[in-house]
């Protein structure tokens, strides 16, 4: 499977297979989305539903994190763009960046790798539901501004999420791809 962390278009296709499944563009029917993840009380949404929840629970709704993944929480940059979340943050030990969320009724401290993965696993979830069968090879794309620390941060998001990533794109060159460019 393929799949930009945008979230604006998501074509999902099984290894050695010449057709894509768009489902998961029509369940995030809304084309102009960035990345979203809502924790509530037993549930987390991801995409449309994390939007529609954002007004109503902007503490726990987590969104536009892949800029944030794979840095330290101490980086200028970082910090410039955290002024402007409305969901609570925090310096790990180890210099990462931690987003505090209330899931299941507990404080929690993740991630933007870890978000990433979620995210990742609940796009797993939808192309095995789909396709009916376990899907467990994917290939990502990303940002065409990830450095190395933050491919490696993407790469490891696909291990926590139970997937074996057999390629990173970046998104400008997966899009390509997608619509057949070298066809």
């Amino acid at each position: 499977c393929c799949s930009p962390l945008n979230m604006t278009w998501m074509p999902m296709s099984p290894l050695g297979s010449a057709w894509c499944l768009y489902f998961v563009l029509a369940r995030y029917a809304c084309t102009s989305g960035s990345s979203l993840v809502s924790f509530g009380e037993r549930q987390r949404q991801m995409g449309e539903g994390a939007k529609l929840k954002k007004v109503t629970n902007f503490k726990n709704t987590v969104d536009s994190f892949k800029v944030l993944v794979g840095r330290k929480y101490e980086d200028p940059e970082v910090q410039r763009y955290l002024t402007r979340t409305q969901y609570k943050h925090q310096a790990m030990p180890n210099g990462d960046i931690g987003i505090q969320v209330v899931f299941g009724g507990e404080q929690q401290v993740l991630t933007p790798t870890q978000i990433t993965a979620s995210l990742l696993g609940h796009l797993r979830d939808c192309a095995s539901k789909e396709l009916e069968t376990k899907v467990v090879d994917c290939v990502v794309s990303c940002p065409v501004y990830y450095n190395d620390k933050q491919r490696h941060a993407m790469l490891d998001a696909c291990k926590i999420a139970g997937l074996n990533c057999l390629r990173l794109f970046n998104e400008t060159a997966a899009v390509a791809l997608a619509y057949g460019i070298y066809k």
